[in-house]
């Protein structure tokens, strides 16, 4: 939420240290800014694979110990978000 006086990285926090080693893996359905991001990525000649860790929920995936991409699906429709899954070990 725009307006909101909390950033999302202070709730992503939150949420994983609550939640800590039970979450396995991560899925975002990427649109608006974190969509333009991943295709700014890819028409900067980055792999749709190295575009999904430049995303806000890339960036906050790894920041919690996620380091596999599990699957892409770069969402190529107006409307279609972008679907992607981190994992960690």
């Amino acid at each position: 939420m725009k307006n909101s006086p909390v950033r999302g990285q202070v709730i992503f926090g939150r949420m994983m240290n609550a939640l800590g080693s039970k979450v396995r893996t991560i899925n975002g359905n990427l649109v608006d800014e974190n969509k333009a991001t991943f295709a700014a990525a890819l028409a900067d000649g980055k792999t749709p694979e190295q575009a999904a860790w430049m995303t806000w929920t890339g960036k906050m995936a790894q920041r919690h110990g996620f380091t596999e991409l599990l699957h892409v699906d770069p969402g190529v429709s107006d409307g279609v978000p972008v679907r992607l899954k981190f994992g960690r070990p």
